[in-house]
């Protein structure tokens, strides 16, 4: 018989892990190459595995039903993790016109980004569910 969890813990699990695997995403673009190039491959493999392993048991648990007040936190963290990311892309243009500065976005870095995102929204929403409001 599988264990029920609280809707709250399900959602931040999920949402905080699949920030993490755009983390462990822009780790491997990033790092170089090591000696023999099977290990890189081996330990970042493992990390997606681990990772998977727990978004899939965390899915497929018994949880509570969606409520109305669980619902509007969800999407008031939505929206601050979308202000967040707007004020600073407004931030880094202003940044780029007040400084002679090259900017190159590789994909680990937009992956790196995203990770921070998907943390800020999973943060906020747990947040917003433990305050009770």
């Amino acid at each position: 018989m599988k264990k029920e969890i609280n809707l709250t813990g399900k959602i931040y699990t999920v949402v905080f892990l699949s920030g993490m695997f755009f983390y462990v995403i822009g780790i491997w673009l990033i790092t170089p190459a090591t000696n023999p190039s099977y290990i890189k491959y081996i330990g970042i493999g493992a990390m997606l595995v681990i990772l998977f392993s727990i978004v899939l048991a965390t899915i497929f648990r018994k949880s509570e039903k969606l409520d109305e007040r669980a619902r509007h936190n969800f999407y008031k963290a939505s929206n601050l993790a979308l202000l967040f990311t707007l004020f600073l892309l407004f931030l880094g243009g202003i940044i780029l016109l007040a400084f002679p500065i090259r900017l190159t976005l590789l994909p680990g870095v937009i992956s790196l980004a995203l990770a921070t995102i998907f943390a800020v929204h999973s943060l906020t929403f747990r947040t917003l569910e433990l305050s009770g409001k």
